[in-house]
């Protein structure tokens, strides 16, 4: 059977990519780049505000040190909270930068599968994909490091999303993991 689906790159499907790299394929990378963020921010944050307390005492240079360590600590503690949400707006603005139709037309029979975009089509065999896991709306696919894949569960035109779970196990060996 063939199954064929088109998926439109909306902000709920760059999130659920963020999330499942975040807590899967990236999570060690992503854990150390939230500390990072969460210890520099809270450093900076703590020498401007003690600089702050001294303020009046300070010349300009010293002021403008002040007010630098508040912004970027503030900035970085706000970037290590929120690093998913800023990781899957900065995804969904590189894919707008290149052009990117923001849409997806998959075909997956069982041979190969294929990703046809504007202008573009990539047919992949099914060793290529590493991981499978699924959100309550999409599947996404782990290709490499950087680079996945995801497959709206409604955007079915032939074929359903139980069957689609199926013949993906089949065809990769792999079970889709549930992610919530």
């Amino acid at each position: 059977m063939t199954y064929e689906n088109t998926t439109r790159y909306d902000k709920s499907a760059v999130w659920a990519l963020t999330l499942v790299f975040s807590r899967t394929v990236q999570r060690k990378r992503f854990l150390l780049r939230r500390l990072f963020l969460l210890v520099v921010g809270g450093i900076a944050l703590t020498g401007g505000l003690v600089l702050l307390m001294v303020f009046s005492a300070l010349d300009t240079g010293s002021r403008v040190i002040c007010a630098a360590g508040l912004i970027v600590g503030a900035a970085a503690l706000g970037e290590g909270l929120f690093l998913r949400r800023v990781m899957a707006w900065s995804t969904r603005r590189s894919l707008r930068r290149q052009g990117d139709a923001m849409e997806r037309q998959f075909t997956f029979s069982p041979e190969c599968f294929r990703c046809a975009q504007t202008g573009m089509e990539t047919v992949f065999e099914y060793q290529t994909v590493k991981g499978v896991w699924e959100t309550e709306d999409y599947f996404v696919l782990h290709m490499d490091t950087g680079h996945g894949m995801v497959v709206r569960k409604s955007g079915f035109t032939q074929g359903t999303a139980d069957g689609f779970r199926r013949f993906l196990s089949e065809k990769t060996g792999l079970t889709a993991e549930c992610l919530e």
